[in-house]
């Protein structure tokens, strides 16, 4: 399923509330990865953890 177009907005609001935002998924590691970038959980070259 693709995000909410309303997410990014959201993630903004508690990235500048200092808020860490966390995702959880079952999709797969690069999918995961795309996604965080898309809606603003890491920028472009930000390391990330996998667990």
């Amino acid at each position: 399923d693709i995000p909410r177009k309303e997410v990014p907005d959201a993630i903004e609001k508690c990235h500048k509330a200092g808020i860490t935002v966390r995702m959880v998924t079952g999709d797969n590691i690069i999918t995961a990865k795309a996604i965080a970038k898309d809606i603003g959980i890491i920028k472009e070259g930000e390391d990330f953890l996998a667990m």
